[in-house]
Formats: C-alpha cells, structure tokens, sequence
C-alpha cells in the first residue's frame, strides 16, 4: 500500500527533495514508531488473548482515537463524535457484562 501510494504522490504531487528532508524525522517517527513499533506490539498482545477480548479491544481503536485527538489535537468534539463514543462504550460494555 505504500509502495502504490508513493507511485500516486509521485505522479499527482510536485517532488521536492529540500521539503521532504526538512521533514525526516517527522516522516521516520510516523513510519516507525506509529507504524512498525505499535503493529509490533499489538502482534505480540494478540497472541497472548483469545479473539473475543481482542476484537472487543479494536471495537475501541475509534474511541481512544477520538479522545486523543480532543486530548493532543485540541479538536472540537460535536455530538456525532460524542454519540458515537458513546454507542461503542455502551456496547463494549454489553458484551462484557452479557459474557
């Protein structure tokens, strides 16, 4: 998915070398650390829990996303986001109670 998406960006996107150094470490971070280090991670969380916890885990990814962004980002949350929020704690805690 990369390699296609570099091929787009190369043909659709002005390629200026200066820019994309002066961003390295910004680009090298997102590549590793948000990409490698956390798939790595989460590879090795998973063989250790059954599928219901984990899938129960990922239903959450869109929640901790959500509150990381009003957290980090200062994002204003409207009341889609919060609804939304909402419906997956309340069924996340459903399926734990009802299991």
């Amino acid at each position: 998915m990369a390699i296609f998406s570099f091929i787009i960006g190369i043909i659709y996107e002005e390629f200026i070398l200066s820019n994309i150094l002066m961003e390295i470490y910004s680009i090298l971070y997102a590549g590793i650390l948000s990409g490698g280090f956390a798939f790595v991670l989460q590879i090795y969380a998973q063989r250790n829990i059954t599928p219901a916890p984990a899938a129960i885990i990922f239903s959450l990814e869109g929640v901790f996303a959500t509150i990381a962004a009003w957290f980090i980002l200062n994002q204003i949350l409207d009341v889609n986001n919060l609804l939304g929020c909402f419906f997956i704690l309340c069924g996340v805690l459903l399926s734990q109670l009802l299991l």
